[in-house]
């Protein structure tokens, strides 16, 4: 039978495991929420434009990246 008391004596956490963590935590990462924002956000300039003056793909990225860059 397995003494888990002993076993937890001898665990000792991987050391990957706490650098994979800081790397994660320290990045700044588009999420689902920043992407479903972002798409309220074009689609409420949009409809403000008017239906024939919607902007153009390259447009939409650039408007995107320019969000993106600055938060």
């Amino acid at each position: 039978m397995i003494n888990y008391q002993e076993e937890i004596k001898h665990f000792k956490p991987s050391l990957d495991v706490d650098n994979i963590e800081d790397a994660i935590a320290g990045m700044n990462l588009t999420d689902m929420n920043d992407l479903m924002m972002q798409l309220v956000r074009n689609a409420a300039e949009s409809g403000a434009r008017g239906q024939g003056e919607r902007r153009t793909p390259a447009e939409e990225d650039a408007a995107f990246d320019r969000k993106v860059n600055e938060s």
